[in-house]
């Protein structure tokens, strides 16, 4: 018989406020879903449109679009890797419904490693808007800046400068939007607290 006043804990426990918690995780595998929602379009939409320079700056005015299902599991979870666990469901449905097969796990960890990267050079504590601002900048400048030379579409200097400004513009677009939405979540019960 125990007498001591100690409570036992869980040797899991420690995991509960972390991205492999279970709630966080229900949370994120939601948010994938809905994520592999408009990534799974999205993927056939840049097919068709990313093989003519006008194609590309149409692709480029969508990037906005595609921060959110990276950027939105950090956002609204705020712990680390929650955007890779997210970018890691989102490709294994991406893996089953795209022509991109097996590749699709590697581009979307690639997206999630573009958001998630500049939070990390800050030791994620800094979740303010300006921090989420510097990922969509990351995220749309590399892939603005690589469009033409991984669709290998021959563009002038004047139509890549214009994919990259669009690509951050539409970046920005895409930060201010799922933060929105993180905020909404939050007010709904959510979320971080």
């Amino acid at each position: 018989m125990n007498t001591s006043s100690e409570l036992r804990e869980s040797g899991r426990s420690k995991l509960a406020n972390s991205v492999l918690g279970t709630r966080n995780l229900m949370i994120i595998a939601a948010l994938a879903v809905a994520g592999a929602i408009i990534v799974v379009p999205l993927t056939y939409l840049g097919l068709v449109l990313t093989v003519t320079p006008d194609g590309l700056i149409w692709s480029a005015c969508l990037m906005g679009v595609w921060v959110i299902p990276y950027m939105l599991p950090l956002a609204l979870l705020r712990r680390p890797g929650a955007s890779y666990v997210a970018a890691l469901i989102i490709g294994v449905i991406g893996m089953f419904t795209t022509p991109q097969s097996y590749t699709a796990v590697f581009g979307n960890l690639l997206g999630a490693a573009l958001i998630e990267i500049p939070l990390m050079v800050m030791l994620y504590r800094k979740w303010k808007w300006w921090a989420f601002s510097i990922s969509g900048l990351v995220f749309s400048l590399f892939n603005g800046s690589l469009y033409a030379v991984v669709q290998q579409v021959q563009v002038t200097a004047q139509e890549q400068f214009l994919i990259v400004l669009l690509s951050v513009i539409s970046g920005q677009i895409g930060v201010f939007v799922t933060l929105l939405l993180a905020r909404a979540l939050h007010r709904a019960g959510i979320g971080a607290k």
